[in-house]
């Protein structure tokens, strides 16, 4: 008998270890699966498996609305304990892209520089002392955010506006003449002339005399390349 006294304290430990283990045991569930959901339907589903959520990191992705669960640990079926925590990548928005310095720079030059910032980016071409094709003004200002479009003001060269000369009692062909190198088309109208004489109705308008012209003598306007100024002629067949 004595010689199985000192099994007694051993089973006395045992008999306590496996009595502890029944009434503190726990049993483990699956972890669920979080991947692609919004942090609060999230946070639902592991308050209900007595899980505790934890953020571990903010990733960068302008794909997925802000807040969406990239990645877990412990991964998705993993046996866990109630009680443990599951730790969560989630996606965050990218930063609002800042607006380049465009003024002075090409339009291809504008474009290769807000097509690699994802800047959506409208031209409006406006007569400026700039090169042709290149910036004068900008919406927003250079390292301003971007929220939706960026506007970019090109020079469309300049139209310096000048004052249209008197015609008047010239001939029409020196008025041809000096007019040769501006783009300006002639319209003639022929009236009576100055002495009463009927204008006739074929004949060489070259040596025709002007009696009035519109626009005015006097009148300021803007000679374009691309869009010739109309000027008609009142005209007299000289005899």
């Amino acid at each position: 008998m004595k010689q199985l006294t000192w099994f007694i304290p051993f089973l006395c430990f045992l008999t306590g270890y496996y009595s502890m283990r029944f009434i503190y045991h726990t049993n483990q569930i699956e972890t669920p699966s979080l991947i692609g959901m919004q942090l609060p339907d999230a946070f639902a589903i592991l308050s209900a498996h007595n899980l505790y959520p934890r953020i571990l990191q903010e990733r960068e992705d302008s794909d997925l609305p802000a807040g969406t669960i990239l990645s877990q640990t412990p991964a998705p079926q993993t046996q866990i304990k109630p009680q443990q925590s599951v730790f969560l990548i989630i996606s965050k928005p990218a930063p609002l892209p800042r607006a380049p310095l465009c003024i002075n720079a090409s339009k291809k030059s504008i474009m290769t520089q807000t097509q690699a910032r994802k800047i959506r980016a409208k031209f409006y071409a406006l007569p400026s002392i700039y090169p042709i094709d290149h910036a004068f003004a900008q919406y927003p200002a250079a390292n301003q955010i971007v929220n939706d479009t960026m506007i970019v003001y090109l020079s469309c060269g300049t139209r310096k506006p000048v004052i249209l000369p008197n015609f008047k009692e010239l001939t029409v062909q020196e008025a041809k003449e000096y007019l040769a190198t501006h783009p300006i088309t002639l319209s003639l109208t022929h009236v009576r002339s100055a002495h009463g004489e009927p204008s006739r109705t074929t004949h060489d308008c070259s040596s025709c005399i002007i009696l009035d012209q519109r626009p005015l003598p006097g009148s300021i306007i803007a000679l374009d390349e691309s869009k010739p100024l109309p000027l008609s002629l009142q005209v007299a067949y000289q005899w």
